[in-house]
Order: C-alpha cells, then structure tokens, then sequence
C-alpha cells in the first residue's frame, strides 16, 4: 500500500506554494493526522508481508514509527530522500 495525503503542518504552509493548503497541510498539529488514521484502517487490509510506503518529512519519521510500533508495524529504512522529504516503509509486525 502507498500513500502521499497531506502531512505539513499548517505552521509550515508558505503562500507561492504550487497547489491548494488542503494538498499540502494534514490535520493535527504535526500534519499527521490523515496518516494516522491510514495506519489504524490498513491493519484490516494488509497481510502478514505486506508493506505501506508513505512520504513525510524526514523530521517526522521518528516520532511516527514509535506510533506504528504501537499499532503494531515494524518500521523501516528509508528509501527515497530528498530535500526535506523522506519515503519511508512499515510492515506489519511479525513478517519475516
């Protein structure tokens, strides 16, 4: 499963951006918020081995994989990085 919502906080939003704040900025403070609730219903849709492959801010990722391990994925490395942007991956915890 791949993502990329809207995960910028709203602090963060700079008018000349291309695009609209709502493709840019996610909810709760930390933009998050729609990521958060993609981990809690993926859970129901992925198997053993499968993946979700998202991108957020590098200084993001920390904080968010301690909450993946908590809904039960184990979080990985990272794949793409540029800029500030990061794309990262989580599997569902007791995979090989």
């Amino acid at each position: 499963m791949t993502a990329n919502v809207p995960y910028v906080p709203l602090e963060q939003w700079q008018d000349g951006w291309r695009g609209r704040e709502s493709q840019v900025v996610g909810p709760d403070p930390d933009g998050l918020g729609l990521y958060r609730s993609l981990a809690r219903q993926a859970r129901r849709f992925l198997t053993a081995d499968g993946r979700m492959i998202i991108q957020l801010q590098s200084h993001q990722w920390e904080g968010f994989a301690e909450e993946l391990r908590s809904l039960g994925y184990r979080p990985g490395g990272v794949l793409l990085r540029w800029g500030t942007d990061i794309t990262v991956w989580a599997e569902v915890a007791g995979s090989p």
